[in-house]
């Protein structure tokens, strides 16, 4: 006696080639970096396939202004307001990266030493321990090198330590944003900081530069 097969059993080498590749997924080492692989089964194909990986290259910011350990307090300060950013690479005369000063260390340096920023060189300022990556690295690295050392921006430079461009977390936010096409509460957030870390206009810049003024001019 015979019995019938069902009409959508799925043929055993489809079954087999779904099972050896779950076999090959599961064996897989456990790297962030790796692409993601998403495995789908229809109509009797097994269909596999990989998440491209970003790179930082596609997302840093490459127009990137630095200065030398010889200037001064005031010429980094004046960087960073001319271009809208709290932090810049510091770098030799060979353009290799040397260290990284920020906003709040300009302004620690000026309590602490009692002195003017006019008068306090960057290099007894800076950090000279830099965490870096490279441009072909991955946007995964970047963001595991960021919670690892809690810093919020990292030079990225060449082989030889030359600076290419710089990664922020700013930049981070912005590109997550646009990869998640789905509303909710995380996408919100994510709005949020990426409109809280737009750069500023050159119109706003100089109107909160007047603003100030009148304030310091109001108190004196």
């Amino acid at each position: 006696m015979s019995r019938e097969r069902p009409a959508n059993r799925e043929p055993w080498m489809a079954r087999f080639m779904l099972m050896s590749a779950c076999v090959w997924r599961l064996t897989m080492p456990l790297d962030a970096d790796a692409p993601k692989v998403d495995m789908t089964f229809k109509d009797g194909t097994l269909n596999i396939t990989e998440e491209r990986r970003m790179n930082i290259r596609e997302i840093m910011s490459k127009s990137v202004v630095s200065c030398r350990p010889g200037d001064t307090l005031n010429t980094a300060a004046q960087l960073m307001w001319e271009h809208d950013c709290g932090a810049i690479p510091v770098t030799g005369d060979d353009g290799k990266l040397v260290g990284m000063i920020t906003d709040r260390d300009i302004c620690m340096a000026t309590y602490t030493k009692g002195a003017a920023p006019h008068a306090i060189s960057v290099a007894d300022t800076m950090a000279s321990r830099v965490f870096s990556c490279r441009a072909d690295e991955s946007v995964a690295a970047a963001e595991r090198l960021m919670r690892d050392k809690q810093v919020r921006r990292i030079p990225v430079t060449d082989a030889e330590g030359k600076v290419l461009g710089l990664l922020s977390l700013s930049d981070v936010v912005r590109q997550a944003t646009l990869l998640r096409k789905k509303d909710g509460p995380e996408r919100e957030l994510l709005q949020t900081i990426a409109s809280i870390c737009q750069p500023r206009s050159s119109g706003s810049k100089g109107a909160a530069l007047v603003h100030t003024r009148k304030q310091v001019s109001a108190q004196t």
